[in-house]
């Protein structure tokens, strides 16, 4: 279980943080990621196989993929996430 709180990450290749197969039990709050860069795969925060993560209140922008990818079929918890601006190269 680890608790990442209150970071900015940037600048990042492929992914800005990477929950990894059965690492459960995590939490991702409070968050700034951004400027994540490496083509078609690149996310934010990718959680894959793993179960009872929470992810909250993170702000999310400028990916070349999406803010949140979740894979396999385990469990995560969005309770309070407030607000995600993804794409934002796309959209200019």
């Amino acid at each position: 279980m680890i608790v990442f709180s209150g970071f900015t990450i940037r600048n990042c290749w492929n992914t800005g943080i990477d929950i990894s197969p059965s690492s459960n039990s995590n939490t991702i709050t409070d968050n700034i990621i951004h400027s994540v860069m490496g083509g078609s795969d690149t996310d934010g925060i990718e959680v894959t196989i793993s179960s009872y993560n929470v992810i909250s209140n993170n702000e999310i922008f400028d990916c070349d993929d999406e803010g949140i990818e979740k894979t396999g079929h385990r469990t995560i918890q969005l309770p309070t996430t407030r607000y995600i601006r993804l794409l934002e190269r796309q959209l200019m």
